[in-house]
């Protein structure tokens, strides 16, 4: 909550998040947020002179979970799903120069992503 120019969310906000620190987070927060995607043909966008500003090379999905809202903390299907769309789109992991991971504050969930990415990407 914001008032009269005080954040009183912002602790809470900062101690949900901790990039993958299991031993720090504590849950998550929610928040408005909103996120739209949209994709089109090249073809298409050619057609109606639309600039083409990124390219869809690969993707992959992981439904892995042991249950609603339990996952494999092992992260087995996330990284088989990374493996999938690497190799979709003909790169290698050392091709890849940021990762947006979700690291939702939750023990088991965030284990099993750092396993995925350690696993593909290494730990350097």
């Amino acid at each position: 909550m914001i008032a009269i120019g005080v954040d009183t969310l912002t602790d809470t906000v900062i101690d949900a998040y901790r990039d993958l620190d299991l031993a720090g987070s504590r849950g998550y927060a929610l928040s408005e947020a909103a996120v739209s995607l949209t994709l089109e043909r090249a073809d298409d966008a050619r057609r109606r002179g639309a600039p083409i500003r990124a390219r869809l090379l690969g993707h992959a999905i992981a439904a892995d979970g042991l249950g609603v809202a339990h996952t494999d903390p092992s992260g087995a299907g996330v990284a088989r799903a990374i493996r999938s769309a690497l190799a979709a789109a003909h790169l290698e992991p050392g091709d890849i120069v940021a990762i947006y991971s979700a690291a939702s504050g939750h023990e088991i969930a965030d284990r099993g992503e750092a396993s995925a990415l350690s696993e593909v990407f290494g730990t350097d």
